[in-house]
């Protein structure tokens, strides 16, 4: 098995990400709609991980403030979005 190597500036977004994660997870789940957010928000955690392993596999040595940004802080925009595509396909049916 080989490993990948990758550039210590990625732990640091790693642990910001998982830790803004964690919290917000709790909003969400706290939140009484009948675990509707929550869904949201764990199809959103599954977009953004899967391109932080895109953005990762894509430049593991040498990474670019915006795929920094991206794996510090990306979740929160796409978690904006897919409630929103949510709540209006909620309300579209």
């Amino acid at each position: 098995m080989t490993t990948l190597p990758i550039d210590p500036s990625y732990r640091d977004a790693f642990r910001t990400a998982i830790v803004v994660q964690l919290l917000l997870t709790v909003v969400l789940a706290l939140t009484l709609d009948g675990g509707r957010v929550a869904a949201a928000g764990g199809c959103a955690m599954t977009g953004f991980w899967i391109g932080v392993a895109i953005v990762v596999l894509r430049r593991p040595r040498v990474p670019r403030v915006a795929d920094l940004l991206y794996v510090r802080w990306g979740y929160i925009p796409l978690l904006i979005l897919g409630t929103a595509i949510a709540v209006c396909l909620g309300k579209a049916r």
